[in-house]
């Protein structure tokens, strides 16, 4: 049994185990008050079982991920083309840094058709490990570091590999 307090009135209450977190009216007051559930119970429910909520789904690395892969062709193109270009002329070695946005789109793109095959579990510290790229891509591209940031916040509470099944 349960002992607790009515919540509008501050009758005791009595209530079994099996109401805990469910509603029961108070015989003094007649309002209804949630019984509460034990602070043992509590902190063994959160650590056997996963929150209600459960983890984020993996769109919450997708998205990113994907918004970097495209903001990194636009940059890499944009470095490409700057030597090339009358309006806006550049020395020939800004073409090296679209080099390594091309690198880090390549990476990208295959994380994101990895995450999204049901047979390839991906591990989180290959995805921190782009996101970590993408953050340093930040220093010739602003999308990236963003994203990279975003990524890298949302890891540890993302399902990255929900439903897959490892073959």
């Amino acid at each position: 049994m349960i002992d607790y307090l009515c919540t509008h009135c501050g009758t005791r209450l009595e209530a079994p185990e099996s109401l805990c977190g469910q509603d029961q009216k108070c015989p003094q007051c007649a309002q209804r008050t949630v019984v509460p559930i034990p602070m043992a119970r509590l902190a063994s429910k959160t650590i056997s079982q996963p929150l209600e909520n459960g983890p984020q789904p993996p769109g919450i690395i997708k998205v990113p991920l994907l918004i970097s892969a495209i903001c990194n062709c636009v940059m890499a193109f944009l470095w490409f083309i700057t030597p090339f270009s009358a309006d806006f002329p550049a020395p020939p070695y800004c073409i090296i840094f679209a080099v390594p946005l091309i690198v880090l789109l390549i990476f990208e793109f295959k994380l994101y058709a990895d995450l999204h095959d049901p047979k390839i579990v991906v591990p989180s510290s290959r995805v921190r490990t782009i996101a970590i790229y993408e953050i340093v891509a930040g220093l010739v591209n602003l999308g990236a570091l963003v994203c990279g940031i975003i990524i890298l916040t949302n890891l540890a509470n993302a399902d990255i590999n929900k439903g897959k099944v490892p073959v």
